[in-house]
């Protein structure tokens, strides 16, 4: 299936905003603003109908969490997520600190309802830090021997 983009906003938006693609504010550190474009037509280029048989019926999106300097790798999926066609934008928070990969593809069904699977986007991905810095290393040790 053509056309599913999935872009990933880095900016830093208050958590608890209304989010919009692309976005009007800053994304939070710990968070990550993912949209896309559905897919209007198969591989062939033939429009995909609105209901029916070859109807999208959803969008799977995973996030897999890999070392910050690591290529994104899916050996280990942390989320997979699906959701319905009017659905094209998802909004992640409270991300463990760490490199978040992330992909998507869509799914439809034929006419004896087996599954139909898009190839996978091109994946994306945003290192996370934590909104509140940690303490201060403690004062230099001393040792008192009686």
């Amino acid at each position: 299936m053509k056309k599913l983009i999935a872009l990933l906003f880095l900016l830093p938006l208050p958590a608890l905003a209304q989010q919009t693609c692309p976005p009007t504010g800053t994304i939070a550190v710990d968070a990550a603003l993912l949209c896309w474009t559905n897919a209007t037509q198969d591989v062939n280029g033939n429009p995909l109908p609105a209901t029916g048989p070859f109807a999208l019926t959803q969008t799977r999106v995973q996030r897999a969490v890999v070392g910050s300097t690591a290529s994104c790798a899916f050996t280990v999926i942390a989320e997979t997520l699906n959701v319905t066609p009017d659905v094209t934008q998802m909004f992640f928070q409270n991300l463990p600190v760490g490199k978040h990969c992330f992909r998507a593809r869509h799914i439809s069904r034929d006419s004896a309802d087996v599954e139909l699977f898009s190839d996978w986007t091109a994946t994306v991905s945003k290192v996370t830090t934590s909104p509140v810095p940690p303490p201060a290393k403690p004062r230099p040790l001393t040792i008192t021997i009686h």
